[in-house]
């Protein structure tokens, strides 16, 4: 069995993943990783074209069952940039939470950013 991660303990781990991608990195970063949202999916640019990058989230959000309460969910996905245009996105398949950290690492670069949500729910 597995043992469930505090918040605390995710955003720990997901840092230590982003400073040993970029240590073990070969090639200089040559542009900047950044993390923006739409409405149902977080997009990550600035990546090698391409390339591949982890993204690491972890939100809090309401139960749809009645009557609700909060959770923490954990998210990690590797994006494959088949386009080859530096940018990749996630879809969440519903709204982007407004409470909650990202993480994303260019796996060929090395460059990485973590950004919160700052996106108002309507």
């Amino acid at each position: 069995m597995f043992k469930q991660l505090s918040f605390t303990s995710t955003l720990i781990l997901a840092a230590a993943f982003s400073a040993a991608a970029a240590a073990i990195a070969a090639p200089p970063q040559t542009s900047v990783v950044s993390i923006g949202f739409d409405h149902n999916a977080v997009v990550v640019s600035g990546i090698t074209p391409g390339g591949r990058a982890v993204l690491f989230g972890v939100a809090r959000e309401r139960t749809a069952r009645k009557p609700s309460s909060l959770r923490f969910v954990r998210r990690a996905e590797i994006l494959v940039d088949a386009a080859k245009t530096g940018t990749v996105t996630f879809d969440l398949g519903e709204s982007v939470p407004a409470v909650a950290i990202w993480a994303a690492i260019d796996l060929t670069s090395g460059g990485y950013t973590a950004r919160p949500s700052v996106v108002s729910q309507k």
